[in-house]
């Protein structure tokens, strides 16, 4: 067999250097029209039980 490591899917990248490499920005930001639409969605579905945050 092939000593290849198995590659990784797009949603299993943590831990890979070249994805590592920008730090995220964490300061304050104003929302944007589209933040304020899907808070407004979250909100909504999670008062009707259609889904959780948890």
């Amino acid at each position: 067999m092939d000593d290849l490591p198995v590659p990784r899917a797009h949603h299993d990248m943590g831990g890979i250097s070249k994805f590592m490499c920008e730090t995220v920005d964490t300061d304050s930001h104003a929302l944007t029209d589209f933040d304020r639409r899907v808070d407004a969605l979250r909100g909504i579905l999670g008062a009707k039980g259609v889904m959780s945050v948890d």
